[in-house]
């Protein structure tokens, strides 16, 4: 039979400064609590002590005020209230009426304070409401409407200053709950600070540095030396709290997904995974063409340099084709690159990191790049795309979008998620296409990356990337010197060429020569993904980041958007630690013996030459294999005259070799012939008359 009555929580420890004899004063505890256990653990600052009941806990701490002891403790978790914070409640209100509508929605009220301006003691329309320790504690989040006034009830801000004892003035607990020795916060003398007497005249004294300042000065070297070693544990227990990656490492659970599939439905599969196994059903493989999905990728980065690790990380997780980025804040002296992936970026006009976009293509996608592009975040708002409001810049692009023809493909929920109380989520990232209606799509939200936008991607499910591997001679890197070899092993310079039939099979033969010789010497390259092995804590702490976020977004509580800005802050850290030693280690692993030194110096040095698309003659661009076969063909026409005289010029005698250079010289000048043309034109010659 399963126990289904909640785990007790475990009174607070007490710490007690002075014990004299340890021996009988756990025989005095032992007779206190009826022989319940209890625990003790002793340190340079005294004992601490921790009982197992809460019986236990209050008979010790009624022993210890008879007996006068020296000690401090905490409050009760049992005994907490569940404060919450009510706004825009008039200040005038009773507080019998709200306590009585409070009760009727079944929270039972502890205590209401009013909230006064610190510097004018003016009231504010804002209450703090002490709520009883109960189940339905967080239903009170719901109420809307309270004593004829529409409100809005929050969780109080998490104080980030450290906490100081008003009456023995030490660091750590407070007053309510402390039985040491008092000391004034003005003169350091053991009274209460109520009662102190000490002219104004006389400079103050610290209790804890003996420095002449207040017990309370935030510039006490007690204070900065508590809040140093309070930040260095934080970042010791982020660092050593994560797994070992020699070690066996629990699996986090991922979200749920709603799937119709009934071989998904008995296991819970993260956002992640389903996209993977998603594109990978749909990938064909084939010797002559590769085609997946379209799968695109939009997202408001309000800077992407910060957040590049974070970005390298998602994409070597998911298969993105497209990605698309507004308010990139990038400048032309920028560079930004990510293996795997083609940039273009569209900045500012006046060329400073602020709005701007970018776009990065998959390297094995074949694209042109257009002259100019533009985009960026237009703030538009309408309810056609799913927002709350319609606003100017919205009703002009909707205007814009109908007289072109274009669809809206917005996402289900929200996409701005301001950190703003008095601001709404709303919907500010769509896609407008011109699609046509038998593309399948899907769209979804992401949870992903850190920003005031969520992600949004689509999923053309029958829209294909058209990856087909043209024939060529050369499938990767090629060994010349091999080449080589194999050209000087098979040609045969003794080759007579006095009719036209003896020149075609020369050219036939010199042709099947050098490609074969090509294929032989050639070897495919593959693309290197190590740089995509994430450790295991890393991959963990990004699924922590994005459950955070996802309740976050449901809940807007600022308890849960303070662990998903922890969690945000320590992944950040931590990608910029590992890439930062992954490229420590890449450096120290260069060397001269196997040309490590000089592949890493050419890979800084070389520039890729971007190749502009083609253009028709009425200045359209030329997309497919037919436009651009029938351009090359016009162009090729043009210079078919150059061609008639080649045979006779081949028949020439070698000291008639000094005349054919001042004729091709002469044609040159006399002509538009490209100096491309012309030395296809001389290569072609030197093999057919040496040969």
């Amino acid at each position: 039979m399963d126990d289904t009555h909640p785990v007790p929580k475990l009174p607070p420890p007490i710490f007690i400064r002075l014990v004299n004899d340890f021996k009988s004063f756990c025989t005095t505890i032992h007779s206190v609590t009826n022989g319940e256990a209890f625990t003790c653990k002793s340190s340079t600052n005294g004992l601490k002590l921790s009982t197992s009941t809460p019986t236990s806990y209050r008979n010790v701490i009624k022993f210890l005020k008879d007996s006068k002891a020296d000690f401090h403790t905490y409050q009760p978790k049992q005994e907490r209230a569940f404060r919450i914070v009510v706004r825009n409640l008039h200040h005038t209100t009773s507080i019998s009426d709200i306590e009585q509508e409070l009760l009727s929605h079944g929270h039972t009220v502890r205590n209401i304070t009013n909230v006064l301006q610190h510097i004018t003691k003016r009231p504010l329309p804002l209450f703090f409401i002490d709520l009883e320790q109960a189940d339905n504690n967080k239903e009170v989040f719901k109420i809307e409407f309270l004593c004829y006034s529409k409100i809005k009830i929050e969780e109080p801000r998490v104080k980030r200053h450290i906490v100081q004892c008003l009456r023995c003035q030490d660091y750590g607990h407070t007053k309510s709950y402390c039985n040491h020795s008092p000391n004034c916060v003005r003169c350091g003398e053991q009274h209460l600070s109520e009662t102190c007497q000490k002219p104004t005249n006389q400079p103050p004294k610290c209790v804890l540095c003996k420095g002449e300042h207040p017990a309370n000065y935030r510039g006490c070297p007690k204070h900065k030396e508590i809040q140093s070693s309070q930040l260095h544990r934080l970042k010791t227990s982020q660092h050593s709290g994560l797994p070992n990656q020699n070690l066996p490492v629990k699996k986090v659970s991922p979200n749920t997904v709603n799937t119709t599939s009934n071989s998904l439905s008995h296991h819970k599969t993260s956002y992640a995974q389903l996209s993977i196994n998603s594109c990978q059903k749909a990938m064909t493989y084939n010797s002559n063409n590769i085609q997946h999905p379209i799968t695109l990728f939009l997202w408001n980065a309000n800077g992407l340099i910060h957040q590049k690790n974070e970005l390298k990380a998602l994409l070597h997780t998911l298969n993105l084709d497209l990605i698309l980025i507004s308010e990139a804040h990038l400048t032309p002296n920028t560079s930004f690159k990510i293996p795997g992936y083609q940039t273009y970026h569209c900045d500012h006009p006046d060329n400073t990191a602020h709005a701007g976009s970018a776009i990065l293509i998959k390297s094995d996608i074949k694209h042109f790049i257009l002259p100019s592009f533009q985009s960026g975040d237009f703030n538009s708002k309408h309810t056609a795309w799913g927002s709350r409001i319609i606003n100017t810049r919205g009703r002009i692009l909707y205007n814009i979008s109908v007289n072109k023809s274009l669809k809206f493909i917005s996402p289900p929920n929200p996409t701005y998620w301001p950190t703003h109380q008095n601001r709404l989520p709303d919907t500010l990232d769509f896609f407008l296409t011109n699609l046509p209606n038998h593309i399948n799509y899907s769209i979804s939200n992401s949870t992903d990356l850190s920003s005031d936008h969520t992600p949004v991607l689509l999923c053309l499910n029958d829209h294909y990337v058209d990856k087909t591997t043209y024939p060529t001679i050369t499938p990767g890197k090629t060994n010349w010197n091999l080449f080589s070899k194999t050209v000087e092993a098979q040609i045969q310079l003794n080759v007579s060429l006095k009719d036209h039939s003896e020149i075609d099979a020369a050219i036939h033969s010199l042709t099947n020569i050098i490609q074969n010789s090509a294929l032989s010497s050639s070897f495919p390259t593959h693309l290197n993904t190590k740089y995509g092995n994430l450790p295991q804590y890393l991959r963990n702490l990004i699924t922590e980041k994005r459950r955070a976020r996802s309740k976050w977004q449901r809940t807007h509580l600022p308890s849960d958007k303070i662990t998903f800005n922890q969690l945000n802050c320590n992944l950040k850290n931590l990608l910029r630690k590992h890439n930062s030693n992954s490229y420590q280690n890449y450096i120290k692993s260069i060397t001269n013996s196997d040309k490590s030194l000089w592949k890493a110096t050419k890979n800084l040095l070389k520039e890729k030459n971007i190749v502009p698309p083609l253009r028709n003659t009425d200045n359209s661009y030329a997309i497919s294999n037919i436009d651009k076969a029938n351009l090359f063909a016009t162009h090729l026409a043009r210079f078919s005259g150059y061609f008639f005289g080649l045979v006779d010029l081949l028949r020439l005698d070698k000291e008639s070799n000094i005349a054919l250079w001042m004729l091709f010289v002469s044609l040159r000048a006399a002509s538009s012939m490209s100096c491309a043309f012309l030395m296809v034109f001389l290569e072609l010659f030197y093999y057919l008359r040496y040969l």
